[in-house]
This record gives C-alpha cells, sequence and structure tokens, in this order.
C-alpha cells in the first residue's frame, strides 16, 4: 500500500530537495518518491478493476487507518487515500482502527458514520462488498 507517517516521507522528499539544490539528479530517490505514491492507489485500482468501475454504493470495510500499528498517526498513511477515492466513487466505506479512530473522525466529520467503532466491526465484515 505504500509507506506513509510523519518522518520518512518528509525525509525522502528533503532528500530530493537537497540533491535539486546540488544540482544533483537523485534519480533512486526520486523514483522512491514516485512508487510510493503509486503504489497508495494500488487498492483503489484493483477494487475499482474488480467491481468493473462500478463502486457507487459498494460498501467497503477498512481495517487499519494509521500509518503503523499501535498509533493514532494517519500524516501521509495509505488509507487516507483509498477512503478518499473510495468516497469520491461513490462507495461507503467503514472503518476501524484500535488506535486512529478518534483521530479519524476529527480529520472527516462530516463521514459521521463511516468512522465506526468496535460494535460496528461485525456488521461491517458481514455487510460489506469488500474487506481491505
Amino acid at each position: 500500500m505504500g509507506y506513509g507517517g510523519s518522518c520518512f516521507p518528509k525525509d525522502v522528499q528533503a532528500l530530493i530537495q537537497t540533491a535539486d539544490s546540488i544540482d544533483f539528479d537523485a534519480k533512486v530517490l526520486k523514483a522512491v518518491e514516485e512508487r510510493n505514491q503509486a503504489q497508495k492507489n494500488t487498492l483503489f485500482a484493483k477494487n475499482n478493476a474488480h467491481f468493473k468501475g462500478d463502486l457507487a454504493d459498494k460498501t467497503f470495510a477498512l481495517w487499519g487507518l494509521s500509518f503503523k500499528p499501535n498509533t493514532d498517526d494517519m500524516r501521509e498513511a495509505p488509507s487516507r487515500v483509498l477512503m478518499e477515492a473510495l468516497w469520491e466513487a461513490g462507495a461507503n466505506v467503514r472503518t476501524f482502527d484500535p488506535e486512529a479512530m478518534e483521530e479519524a473522525q476529527r480529520e472527516w466529520p462530516l463521514k459521521g458514520s463511516a468512522i465506526t467503532q468496535w460494535v460496528v466491526i461485525l456488521y461491517s465484515y458481514l455487510n460489506r462488498s469488500a474487506l481491505i
């Protein structure tokens, strides 16, 4: 799904900028950044292809929102790209993360019930088009 977080993405981008400032073409770093951005769209593309482009009104259960376990940090998390792409395509998204639920509710307050609690996990598993 790609990498995220508060440090690594920023560090890669800073190294690219530093290299650019001394007229060095950091091809490997640029390739890493480009691949990471593309990778974040892979799960959406695969689900979109599976459902033949018809994601409207489908429900997707997404377990895991933060960029790594045991944190509420969703900065640059691949889940953000996936959720926003699914919503843009008209899909319903039901989410769970044991640490990041409050952060997700703060980030997307208008999504309301899409950012669910433990009580809804079984429902999200049983009543979904896909579990991601």
